[in-house]
């Protein structure tokens, strides 16, 4: 459920996101993917998850450092923003990530969403690639 909420959110900055794809076979088998391989964890207050972050760890033969956890997902509710919810959940993740061998951590955020952006920013991570895109079916 809460994935759905963040591809929600997610659409105030673009309508790219297939918001059926959680609860589609392939964002099932995702997230079982993730929850055996990865990394997964919540926030929980007064017995409620309120948010959680999976990451997923993997090895990129270009890169010299490997493996590289990728924080995949990320997501706290709104009215719990500002708490530190999300520090600590990251925090936790980095700390697990280390203790399976992962020597970097990396997340990506969609370019007009400067809260997270600097949020990110905020828990130590710095600008590292630019991703461009372009719609091919577009009108010139």
């Amino acid at each position: 459920k809460l994935n759905k909420n963040l591809f929600d959110y997610e659409t105030i900055f673009n309508d790219e996101y297939n918001l059926d794809w959680p609860y589609s076979e392939a964002g099932q088998n995702y997230f079982k993917r993730i929850i055996e391989d990865g990394i997964t964890l919540v926030a929980e207050l007064e017995n409620q998850i309120v948010g959680y972050i999976a990451v997923s760890i993997y090895t990129n033969v270009c890169r010299a450092e490997n493996p590289i956890a990728e924080i995949d997902n990320m997501f706290i509710n709104e009215n719990h923003r500002g708490e530190g919810l999300g520090k600590t959940l990251i925090e936790s993740a980095q700390k697990i990530a280390k203790e399976k061998g992962a020597k970097r951590m990396k997340v990506e955020a969609v370019a007009q969403n400067g809260k997270a952006i600097n949020f990110y920013r905020a828990c130590g991570f710095s600008d590292f690639d630019v991703t461009l895109e372009k719609k091919l079916n577009a009108p010139a």
